[in-house]
């Protein structure tokens, strides 16, 4: 099990795209779970986020100091391209 800084907010999300915007003045880690990937986002920096079924669960959003961990991601986006995009491994 990974260890994850402290969380802050923890909150349900609907099922659809999301936009993630990195306000910290340092870099903050975006990660897709159950996939265990992401990527890194520089200050100022976003994604976009595709949140669907995660199983049994709706998708949920942490948001830590260093991490935005997105439970029941199935894509990530940036700058309009494809990052990871596993909406069809369901």
């Amino acid at each position: 099990m990974q260890a994850y800084p402290k969380t802050r907010t923890s909150f349900p999300a609907a099922q659809g795209w999301i936009v993630l915007k990195n306000h910290h003045a340092v870099p903050m880690s975006v990660l897709i779970e159950p996939w265990g990937m992401g990527l890194e986002l520089s200050p100022g920096e976003s994604c976009h986020v595709l949140l669907g079924a995660n199983g049994d669960h709706e998708p949920s959003i942490e948001i830590t100091d260093s991490f935005f961990i997105v439970h029941g991601g199935d894509a990530i986006y940036q700058h309009g391209e494809e990052v990871y995009d596993f909406s069809n491994q369901h």
